[in-house]
């Protein structure tokens, strides 16, 4: 006959020693997220916390972590906005060209005064392409294919019809140091 007792006992040591497996794993990922986290709140500033963040381990550390981005966040968007008023009482905007190599980032200034959606920061290459006059979409889309393909800092001027109407002079700075995304590695 088999001792059932004999079998139970190995049972429960297996159980067990799949139980302590289990801690040791636990442990090791919860020093594999620490590490992170605390670099992460080693680089931001020591600002004082307010009382619903007095946790302490790796929730109270989250949540710090929640409220220091959340603070960069702020600050990002006043600093875009100083930018904005910047760049329209210059006359200046940006834009980038996406990975999609078929639309552009734009600056709110930029939208504005194209007509585009100044809630939209995306828009369409062909969008902005059929604001240049007819004249100098040839030259436009040459170096910005230039800028594409080869790499290539490329500037040119080009004139497009604005939000008004009225057809206006820009000038686009377009390449590695401008515009076009890196090329992938």
């Amino acid at each position: 006959m088999i001792d059932l007792s004999f079998i139970a006992a190995l049972g429960l040591l297996g159980l067990l020693l799949g139980l302590g497996a289990g801690l040791v794993a636990l442990l090791r990922l919860r020093r594999g997220v620490m590490a992170p986290i605390r670099r992460m709140l080693d680089a931001v500033s020591t600002a004082p916390q307010d009382a619903d963040a007095a946790k302490g381990g790796l929730l109270g550390d989250v949540q710090r972590l929640e409220i220091a981005f959340d603070r960069m966040k702020a600050r990002l968007e006043v600093q875009d906005a100083t930018l904005d008023q910047a760049f329209e009482i210059a006359g200046l905007g940006t834009w980038a060209i996406l990975p999609d190599l078929e639309s552009v980032r734009t600056s709110a200034h930029i939208r504005k005064m194209l007509g585009f959606p100044e809630d939209e920061e995306v828009v369409r290459i062909d969008a902005l392409r059929d604001r240049i006059v007819p004249e100098d979409r040839a030259a436009f889309e040459a170096a910005l294919q230039r800028a594409i393909n080869e790499r290539v800092m490329t500037e040119r001027e080009f004139r497009a019809v604005d939000a008004t109407g009225e057809v206006r002079v820009f000038r686009a700075r377009t390449g590695l140091g401008g515009a076009v995304p890196r090329a992938p590695e």
